[in-house]
Parts: structure tokens; C-alpha cells; sequence
């Protein structure tokens, strides 16, 4: 790896406004294990392409990891504006609001993925455990049916998240 950023390293010396040497040097620099360092040129990526979502996507992904949560909502939400057609901005999106418990944002980023992206069972299925998180256990119910018709997921596992939805509330 330590090849890969010296190449990187003369490219972006070479061509430092160009965001793609920026993202595959700070890609290297994360896959190395120096985050401080990859923030920056992927910050710097984006500062020179601002309206590309697939460098606000990396950075906030990197963000996430690095637990700067406010800083990676940011991100991702910039990312699913910069592009409007893809779906899996929306479930990474819907993913972080729903590890950092904001469930009608999960709600609403899961219903944008599916409407680009209808027949994902994975997309019903998180949708359904954002509405039980809401309360809303007939929408639950409805996507998890939905997620289990579509065959990507054990019938048997969704007929338990079926009924966990059906439950009252404790």
C-alpha cells in the first residue's frame, strides 16, 4: 500500500486540482490506517468537485467511521442531493439515521431508495423495521410482506419480524 500513496502522492503533485488523484490518495491513506490524513484529501476531493456525490459519499462514509456523526450526516445527505438517482446513497443514508436513532429520517430516506429501486427486498425490509421503530406497525407489516415476496429474504425470518411488528407496544 505504501506503493500506492507515493504514486498517488506524485500524481496529486502532478495535477493537484484534480479531485480523483485527491479520493485515490485518500483512499490508500485509509486503507493504510491514517484516517487524519485521508480526511483531508478526500476533503479536499470534494472541495474541488462539490456537486460530485460520490466524494461526499466516501467522506462521510470515512466520517462514520471515524464517529464524527454530525459531520457524516452532512455528507451523506449531500451525496443523496448530488444524486438523485442513486438508490444506495439512500440506504447507506438510511443506515447511519438509523444507527444514530432517528427513525422517520431512516423512514424517509428507505421510501426514496425504493422508489428509485422498488423491487430491493432489503430496502422494504429496513423500511419496515424504521416503522416499527415509529410505532407504525402496519407499514412494518406491509414492507416486511413486501420484502419477504420478493425472495431475497428466509420467509420464516420475516414472518418473525411480522409478528415483532404486530406486538403492542411496551
Amino acid at each position: 500500500m505504501q506503493e500506492a500513496i507515493r504514486e498517488y502522492l506524485k500524481a496529486v503533485e502532478f495535477n493537484p486540482s484534480n479531485p480523483f488523484y485527491r479520493f485515490r490518495l485518500g483512499d490508500a491513506l485509509a486503507s493504510s490506517g491514517l484516517l487524519s490524513q485521508a480526511a483531508a484529501e478526500l476533503e479536499a476531493a470534494r472541495d474541488l468537485d462539490p456537486e460530485n456525490g460520490f466524494y461526499h459519499f466516501w467522506l462521510g462514509d470515512l466520517y462514520a467511521h471515524l464517529g464524527r456523526y454530525s459531520e457524516a450526516l452532512t455528507e451523506m445527505e449531500q451525496a443523496a442531493l448530488a444524486s438523485p438517482v442513486d438508490d444506495y446513497y439512500r440506504l447507506r443514508l438510511g443506515l447511519l439515521y438509523l444507527q444514530l436513532g432517528f427513525a422517520q429520517e431512516a423512514a424517509q430516506a428507505f421510501q426514496q431508495a425504493i422508489h428509485i429501486a422498488p423491487h430491493n427486498a432489503g430496502y422494504h425490509y429496513l423500511l419496515g423495521d424504521a416503522y416499527v421503530r415509529l410505532g407504525a406497525d402496519r407499514q412494518a407489516l406491509f414492507h416486511y410482506r413486501r420484502a419477504g415476496s420478493l425472495g431475497s429474504y428466509d420467509s420464516a425470518y420475516v414472518e418473525k419480524m411480522r409478528l415483532r411488528a404486530m406486538q403492542p407496544p411496551r
